[in-house]
């Protein structure tokens, strides 16, 4: 507890921590959120994770300086150690702005394994700094700023309280004026396995002795040797150095220019050799001349990448090169970077490299000779790797760049390679000639019968015309585990591609990053273009960041055997429905979308699929996932989805309002949301229905004799009455329409006057009382009535407005008018009836039609006037001839 206490940084952290809430991080551990304290005391979050699950219990702190955000100005780096907790078990400050580590950064931390400061600007360290740090076992401090010959930068023994360590980088620093390599460096690290530092003019490493034991020493690599690698392993004999590394890769004036090829007597344990990154050293001079002390040695891996200084290339690797190395009996080769155009050996390589296993040779300039170069291995028996990634054109000063750039492209690039018997991986990615741009043909006529990975990634094909062909008699069919066509400009793929015999098995292919395919893909209605991958069995297909916005759902039709589909990093807003024929599927991954739900439909496949297959992997995250009543039944499904499906990636699974953590609340509020807005929603219905059974409503009783006249009409053509065509059809001059308090008058009078003994040409009318038969329908009688007659008279009083069949009458007749496009009425107004007691149709009629008022009965000359325009208007022809039938008048209700 005295440690605890004396310590005020750790009671900072204590209590900092105390008031954070606790998080789930990376793997599924729960760890608190711990803060470190930024530079202007801005607080900068690093990332936390517990290191149990790795074995070694305590917390891993990654502080890279990718990681680390400030809120404000911006991203800044560490200057200084940050706070840090007792129980920290690896810490990794890369790349970030460290000058110095003082006397109480690393106080308390026993059970510090890993302490990362690669690239900072680190300057001084205090001598008491490592004390507590007994059981660390890597140290990287390479690449800083450290003066190995000063005390006041890097004391005197300041390493040798690390007594566990294993891994030590102290390179790429700044060695000053030293005359022999540091003794601490190497002092008491009886458990060192691997050390890199910075060369020391013309001196030899510490001698074994003492208290430098070096038993367990096999990794050891010197940066900037000046001049000669000769007398620096002079004391080494018994020291087990399996790997060597000698680069001049720290930017220093000191550059190696020679070998001394004594030095590989002191290593007689030497396994790996590499020799690299030196500008004054060629592949055909000196480095040559030096492997020729490695004959019979028990060197298997030689690495010799980016040699010479890049001015001139090597047209041709000579043969006498591949015959230094045939004494060597190497199992791994790296060529690396030397700018080779060929190999001078034209036929077998095999003589020469019969044991090889990996052959690299990427970032040359091999260009149109690769598949010569690849066709030389044929032979080679142990052969598993062949490596010519990032080839290069050489440009000579006879090339035309105008030519190259718009040359035609060529449709006829067929390619007829031989490979080695049992090669497992080749790597062709960004390698072949840029100028063909339609993959023809290829033919593998010898090879093995499966093949782990065919790389053919950033290339610039745009068009995949094939076939694709194995032809060894050797065997009837083929295996590819993974094919990859990643971000080779792909935009057309014929169905020619893979063969249809069934020969060809393709586990994987990855055609992701190829940003036109999501174009081509949207044309494709009948499953076309993955038609014949069918045939090969795939079971993994990437076809990732091809900006795919829309996949028909014939797409996917016939390839039943995907297990693996990858479809991230797109622009799909909907569930493509052709995912719903992949019955075997186990892993889809449909990250980083624009998924705003997953439909019922697809829920339910998933699930089916994970029951049948024995689980599911699903990957939905960063996707703007909806949180509205419309998606609540996928939220409620991603909150308890089956058991048998695994959401990978579910921290980063963020909606519109919050992360899944949160889930459980936004559903809560969202269903609460969705009964408001259901009843909200009945309401407005029942709202909606009522407005609108009130409209038609008041539509029908507006129209309500309209209506009436339809369906009488309507049942009088039911019946099969005739309808009449000429005017003396009518049987009836006028039909009358009266109330009964005015029979007496129209018998007296009209009747007299207009048929009986008081007229010379008497007219037929229509009276109820009179010509109506009894057995049919008053609204019949009515409409029939009025259909038979030249004219319809209204004998209007009050009673008659009062009564609701003469209403009936004189809108029947009214409306029958209307649909005649003629006037058929003629009112006669018996009583002084004022404009207040009419209805609005009669005050309209008024306004627009002549009427006729019964005269003063003493005025002799009005009654005669009278009778006469009564007659005139009932004689004319102002209607076409209809259909009749006998009718009715108006009946009393009241």
């Amino acid at each position: 507890m005295e440690g605890f206490f004396a310590n005020p940084r750790i009671i900072a952290l204590t209590v900092f921590t105390y008031f954070h809430a606790w998080t789930v991080v990376d793997g599924g551990c729960t760890v608190p959120r711990k803060f470190y304290r930024c530079p202007l005391r801005i607080f900068h979050p690093c990332r936390c994770t517990d290191s149990t699950v790795k074995g070694l219990p305590g917390i891993e702190v990654i502080c890279r300086h990718e990681y680390t955000t400030c809120n404000q100005p911006g991203p800044k780096p560490f200057k200084s150690i940050p706070i840090l907790p007792r129980d920290l078990v690896v810490l990794d400050l890369d790349r970030n702005a460290v000058n110095s580590i003082r006397s109480d950064d690393f106080k308390g931390c026993t059970s510090l394994r890993s302490l990362l400061l690669r690239k900072n600007l680190l300057a001084t360290i205090a001598a008491d700094a490592f004390s507590d740090l007994a059981n660390l076992q890597h140290l990287h401090l390479h690449y800083n700023r450290l003066q190995l010959d000063d005390d006041n930068s890097l004391p005197s023994g300041v390493l040798d309280p690390l007594k566990s360590l294993i891994d030590l980088k102290v390179h790429c620093n700044i060695p000053g004026k030293l005359s022999k390599y540091r003794k601490d460096f190497f002092r008491n690290k009886t458990s060192l396995k691997s050390i890199t530092l910075d060369s020391v003019n013309n001196a030899r490493l510490p001698k074994p002795e003492h208290d430098i034991k070096l038993k367990t020493l096999s990794h050891i690599e010197l940066y900037d040797i000046l001049h000669e690698l000769g007398h620096q392993f002079d004391n080494w004999d018994d020291v087990g150095i399996k790997y060597l590394g000698v680069y001049s890769a720290c930017g220093s004036s000191q550059q190696l220019s020679e070998i001394n090829t004594d030095v590989f007597n002191h290593l007689p344990h030497l396994e790996y050799l590499d020799i690299s990154w030196n500008p004054k050293l060629s592949l055909m001079g000196k480095i040559m001349k030096a492997l020729k002390a490695l004959s019979g040695s028990k060197v298997h891996i030689l690495s010799l990448k980016n040699n010479g200084n890049g001015s001139h290339d090597i047209d041709n690797l000579s043969t006498a090169f591949f015959n230094t190395l045939k004494a060597i009996n190497l199992t791994e080769l790296y060529l690396d970077g030397n700018g080779i155009v060929d190999l001078q050996p034209t036929n077998d390589l095999s003589s020469y490299l019969p044991h090889l296993e990996v052959f690299s040779m990427p970032y040359n300039r091999l260009f149109g000779n690769i598949v010569s170069v690849i066709n030389r291995t044929k032979n080679m028996e142990n052969l598993r790797v062949i490596d010519m990634d990032k080839q290069t054109r050489r440009l000579t000063h006879s090339d035309d760049l105008t030519e190259i750039r718009y040359i035609r492209k060529s449709s006829q690039n067929d390619a007829y390679i031989n490979l080695p018997p049992k090669l497992r991986e080749i790597h062709l990615s960004d390698a072949i000639d840029f100028m063909v741009a339609t993959l023809t043909k290829i033919i593998i006529n010898e090879g093995p019968q499966n093949i782990s990975l065919i790389d053919l990634s950033r290339n610039k094909f745009q068009v995949l015309k094939g076939p694709l062909i194995f032809h060894n008699p050797l065997y009837s069919s083929h295996q590819i585990e993974r094919l990859n066509l990643s971000d080779c400009s792909i935009s057309y793929i014929c169905k020619t591609l893979f063969p249809s015999d069934g020969n060809l098995t393709i586990i994987s292919l990855d055609l992701s990053k190829n940003i036109e395919l999501g174009q081509f893909f949207i044309g494709d209605n009948k499953g076309e273009i993955m038609g014949n991958l069918n045939h090969t069995g795939i079971q993994v297909l990437n076809i990732s960041m091809t900006f795919t916005k829309y996949l028909h759902r014939n797409f996917f039709k016939y390839l039943k055997t995907i297990r693996e589909l990858i479809l991230s990093n797109n622009a799909l807003v909907y569930w493509p429905d052709s995912i719903n024929q992949l019955h075997k599927l186990v892993n889809l991954d449909l990250s980083f979308n624009k998924f705003l739900q997953l439909p019922s439909c697809s829920t339910a496949f998933l699930r089916e699929c994970a029951q049948q297959n024995g689980g599911l992997r699903l990957d939905i995250s960063n996707n703007p996932l909806l949180v509205s009543c419309r998606s609540l039944s996928f939220l409620l499904w991603i909150l308890h989805y089956p058991s048998t499906i695994t959401l990978v990636n579910e921290d980063r699974i963020t909606f519109e309002k919050g992360t899944i953590s949160e889930l459980p609340d936004m559903i809560h509020f969202v269903e609460i949301n969705c009964r408001s807005e259901i009843w909200a929603k009945v309401a407005g219905g029942m709202c909606a229905l009522m407005f609108l059974a009130t409209y038609i409503a008041v539509m029908v009783h507006r129209n309500r004799w309209t209506i009436k006249f339809f369906f009488v009409e309507l049942s009088r053509r039911r019946k099969g009455y005739e309808s009449q065509t000429n005017e003396e059809d009518f049987e009836y001059d006028a039909f009358v329409a009266y109330h009964k308090d005015s029979l007496t008058w129209l018998v007296q009078e009209m009747v007299e006057h207009l048929e009986g003994r008081l007229t010379v040409e008497p007219l037929r009318l229509c009276l109820h009382h009179r010509d109506w038969l009894p057995g049919i329908p008053i609204e019949e009688n009515v409409l029939s009535s009025i259909k038979k007659s030249r004219r319809t008279v209204i004998l209007l009083t009050r009673s008659f407005l009062r009564s609701n069949w003469c209403d009936f009458e004189f809108q029947m007749a009214r409306i029958h008018g209307f649909d005649e496009g003629q006037d058929i009425l003629v009112i006669v107004q018996l009583d002084d009836v004022r404009d207040t007691e009419m209805n609005r149709t009669l005050l309209n009629l008024r306004k627009t039609h002549t009427w006729l008022e019964r005269p003063d009965p003493e005025n002799a000359e009005a009654v005669g006037a009278f009778w006469e325009r009564l007659r005139k208007a009932l004689k004319s022809s102002s209607r076409k001839p209809t259909d009749c039938i006998c009718g009715h008048s108006c009946k009393d209700e009241d």
